[in-house]
């Protein structure tokens, strides 16, 4: 079943991608099929979020791809601090390094009590859909309970391991960015910018 709000949400951003930085819109992939869907999902051994299987459904990631022509130009960091939106081979990938880093954290610290149970405890119920060029990731975290379908970022690679929740869920997220993109405003301490490489070449910078 399509979800309208995600919908709604997502194509506020798109738009704005399409008329403002048009280099960054033509580097969206085409979506990812039902097949490859299923098969991460199996992978996983728990469905996609609603709104994580219509993002993949509509766009497989971003093309990072950057050719020498475009005179060392780089786009596609769509998502606050420079984060790439990635596709589903890269999802899974990043699942499966997640959950083997903090495999032993509920084992060695837990029982937590409710409430209490840190997030890296439940990393083998994240699923990645953007990552920086510096180890960071933004995850939708797919734990049952209040926080399943949160969209938090972690910056790992600078030993981040409390995260910081960015959305209750993605329609959320892809609205409050929307809203930031039309009026100029922040997200948080990420404000967005347009970036005029010296080529003549342009991208969104967060």
């Amino acid at each position: 079943m399509t979800d309208t709000r995600f919908h709604r949400s997502w194509s506020r951003f798109d738009s704005w991608l399409a008329a403002n930085s048009p280099e960054d819109h033509a580097l969206l992939r085409a979506g990812a099929s039902p097949y490859d869907i299923a098969h991460v999902e199996r992978e996983l051994g728990f469905a996609l979020h609603p709104h994580l299987r219509a993002l993949f459904e509509l766009h497989d990631g971003v093309r990072e791809e950057w050719p020498a022509e475009l005179g060392g130009f780089m786009a596609g960091f769509l998502l606050p601090g420079s984060h790439i939106p990635h596709g589903l081979d890269r999802a899974l990938e990043d699942h499966r390094m997640f959950a083997r880093t903090f495999e032993d954290v509920a084992e060695e610290d837990g029982p937590f009590e409710d409430g209490a149970e840190p997030l890296i405890a439940h990393a083998h119920q994240w699923v990645p859909f953007a990552h920086s060029n510096d180890a960071g990731t933004v995850f939708v975290d797919h734990h049952p309970g209040p926080g399943y379908g949160h969209v938090h970022t972690m910056g790992v690679g600078a030993g981040d391991v409390e995260g910081e929740l960015w959305a209750t869920d993605l329609a959320e997220f892809f609205d409050t960015l929307a809203d930031c993109l039309t009026s100029g405003t922040s997200f948080g301490r990420h404000t967005p910018t347009m970036f005029h490489h010296p080529s003549g070449h342009a991208r969104l910078d967060w």
